[in-house]
């Protein structure tokens, strides 16, 4: 039996002999269905009738899990269809929910790499932003294939002079500097060494307070037509994510339709088998389904069913 919760939903099979009194214990209610049923499952045997309890019990709590998941409110209904072949579509059902779950999952796939493309793509904006603040061009900035490895970044002012006497020092005439913008208290500057020393000058550097400058994967020389570029497929991305995401809530909206048809059809298929092996192939009994103002107590449930009523309860 799945937990109750506030206002809870029950569906219950009892004997119509004593539907009256037992549905008076469970107290009052905001919505009461009642009808009289046949507990006739076709030509099942006891073993298939177990089966499918396992398989309808499994698929009410995927396909609840899944619910949940998908941030689906849970509307519970009283499904009215009777069963006269309850495993029948049981496949069926899986194939649906397993649809549901697939297309959810590619959905999400394509929102998650649109967002992950307007991620980089504001990256991008922002690296091509700071060579900007630089006063260096992206080919100055650029390690050619030369054998000389550039590093970019910023110093404090303060610092300059000190660590350019450090990298003359630690790399005599194998260090080319090169002083950029000034903003603040901070001084862009520009290093070039052979390949084998950019792990000396790199470090010679960070002793004296220098933020290394990252330097943006772009085709374009000129830096103001690649921001341009940058910031129309941030545009047309975003654009493109809107829409994935409006055709994400119109799919939800009718997969949440289904999956609550299936939360049914499960609970409904899975009391109704345990009614007949609990009652009796052929029995007429009582079907109710009710939406109580307040939680029915664990003595009145157990009450119930000592009686002979089956329960299925959210």
């Amino acid at each position: 039996m799945s937990t109750t919760t506030k206002g809870a939903v029950l569906r219950i099979i009892l004997p119509r002999t004593k539907s009256e009194n037992l549905l008076a214990q469970l107290g009052s209610s905001r919505r009461l269905e009642r009808r009289e049923i046949l507990l006739s499952p076709g030509r099942l045997t006891t073993e298939e009738i177990a089966k499918y309890i396992r398989e309808f019990a499994k698929l009410r709590d995927e396909t609840l899990h899944t619910i949940r998941l998908l941030g689906a409110p849970r509307k519970a209904r009283n499904n009215v269809e009777p069963m006269k072949d309850p495993g029948g579509k049981l496949d069926e059902y899986w194939k649906q929910l397993d649809r549901i779950r697939d297309q959810y999952r590619e959905s999400q796939s394509r929102i998650e790499k649109l967002e992950r493309e307007i991620e980089d793509a504001k990256k991008t904006i922002g690296l091509i932003n700071q060579i900007l603040e630089t006063g260096f061009a992206i080919h100055d900035v650029r390690t050619s294939g030369l054998g000389f490895n550039k590093i970019l970044g910023r110093i404090t002012t303060r610092r300059l002079q000190d660590a350019q006497k450090a990298l003359q020092t630690n790399l005599k005439d194998q260090v080319l500097i090169a002083i950029g913008n000034r903003k603040a208290d901070w001084t862009h500057l520009l290093v070039a060494v052979p390949g084998d020393k950019a792990s000396v000058a790199l470090q010679t550097l960070v002793l004296h307070d220098f933020v290394q400058t990252e330097i943006p994967n772009v085709d374009q020389p000129d830096l103001k037509a690649a921001l341009a570029t940058e910031a129309q497929r941030r545009d047309g991305t975003s654009k493109q994510l809107e829409a994935e995401r409006a055709k994400l809530q119109e799919f939800l909206l009718l997969a949440s339709e289904r999956m609550n048809q299936l939360a049914d059809i499960s609970q409904e298929a899975l009391i109704f088998l345990r009614a007949v092996l609990r009652m009796g192939e052929d029995t007429t009994a009582e079907h109710a389904f009710t939406v109580l103002e307040k939680n029915p107590s664990n003595k009145v449930l157990e009450a119930l069913t000592r009686s002979g009523a089956l329960i299925e309860a959210e």
